[in-house]
């Protein structure tokens, strides 16, 4: 897992970890540390809350179980070195509590919008006070509490994060996972656990705990020399790194009209259309005319029998929706549409785009210029709009 604690001036670990209201992840992940082929011992501990988790921990682990000081001494056992490290207890040096944006209250929950806001600036905080610090090397814990905590936890890592830095999750083997007595919190020699929902005491060698390290994408070499200090805020941070690289956004393929045989192709792939909704995506999307309606209509009219496909649309080809009348060309476009949206659903490169393809009511499609592939001036000649 990289760099480790020693005697010999490595860098100090500091395991920082979201937690709800069951702080056994914690030891878990303690425990799991202690136990890989080379030995981790953070030197601190720090634990990222709500009141309802800061108590659920305070019982468990410094209550009158112990449950800490009992992990203590059954790592001493394994001599894994913790001499003075695994400094935690229950001060809010140790214990951070999320409050409310104005800093007024601590808050029970994580449940709404605003919270998690919040939550993220948090953690954010948090997280620079170590990562700033050359001499400091995070092992950040995304098991505990609600799944959005762990999902900022992570999202402030990758903004953060520097080489050496690690991301951990735990799992544990049912029932051991909160389905027993005594509560879990690391394989007790002696101890016998009674499932929850009935059968024989299991001990404590029955436990598997898997400890797994995240790979995450680590963004702050691409931003940190463009700033002097980091946006303190997390939606500025994410705004900030976002400004230095290219829009997240998903290429849309290449559409090619070819008017000669009526054909569009996506990326090369013929879509099979029928000459009714051929012209209807090119008038709109190539031509964007006020009236598509109406267009289609005067389009209708002007065109002969002589070109194939377009004499195919002014014969009625293909379902009887021929733009004859103005009086019933809303009701043809509805259907063409319609239509042309049941075919795009199927195919996967289109699927994601189709409102904006084909959108409902009378808004015009659209389609960026550099994607599509159409000898304009020659389809305004056949269709009469020259």
């Amino acid at each position: 897992m990289g760099e480790n604690k020693s005697p010999s001036g490595q860098k100090r670990i500091v395991l920082i970890a979201v937690l709800g209201t069951s702080p056994a992840v914690l030891t878990e992940t303690v425990w799991a540390l202690a136990h890989l082929d080379e030995p981790v011992i953070p030197d601190e501990v720090v634990a990222v809350t709500t009141t309802g988790g800061e108590a659920a921990l305070k019982a468990q682990l410094f209550g009158e179980a112990k449950g800490w000081d009992r992990l203590l001494a059954a790592l001493s056992r394994l001599r894994v070195g913790v001499g003075e490290s695994l400094r935690f207890g229950t001060t809010r040096q140790s214990i951070k509590v999320f409050s409310d944006r104005r800093r007024q209250y601590e808050l029970a929950d994580i449940a709404t919008t605003d919270d998690n806001t919040q939550a993220a600036d948090d953690l954010l905080e948090i997280l620079r006070c170590y990562t700033e610090d050359p001499s400091t090397q995070v092992y950040a814990s995304i098991a505990g509490g609600r799944k959005t905590m762990g999902a900022l936890m992570l999202s402030c890592m990758s903004l953060l994060g520097r080489e050496g830095d690690h991301v951990l999750h735990v799992l544990v083997n049912p029932p051991f996972d909160g389905g027993v007595e005594p509560v879990f919190l690391f394989p007790e020699r002696g101890v016998r656990y009674t499932p929850r929902a009935g059968g024989p005491a299991l001990s404590a060698r029955e436990a598997r705990i898997s400890l797994i390290d995240l790979p995450f994408v680590k963004m702050r070499g691409w931003y940190q020399d463009r700033f002097k200090t980091l946006p303190p805020r997390y939606s500025d941070l994410v705004r900030a790194a976002q400004s230095v690289g290219p829009a997240a956004t998903v290429q849309k393929p290449l559409l090619t009209f070819d008017f000669d045989d009526g054909s569009l192709f996506v990326d090369e792939q013929a879509v099979k259309l029928s000459p009714v909704e051929f012209i209807t995506l090119a008038t709109d999307l190539l031509l964007a005319p006020k009236d598509l309606a109406s267009t289609l209509v005067k389009i209708h009219g002007r065109s002969g029998g002589d070109f194939g496909w377009l004499g195919d649309f002014a014969n009625g080809y293909a379902g009887g929706n021929k733009f004859e009348r103005t009086s019933s060309a809303k009701a043809d476009l509805t259907r063409a549409r319609s239509s042309l949206r049941s075919k795009f659903r199927k195919e996967p490169s289109l699927e994601p785009f189709v409102d904006v393809l084909v959108p409902r009511g009378s808004k015009h499609g659209s389609w960026p210029e550099a994607r599509i592939s159409a000898d304009i001036p020659k389809f305004k000649k056949m269709v009469g709009m020259v």
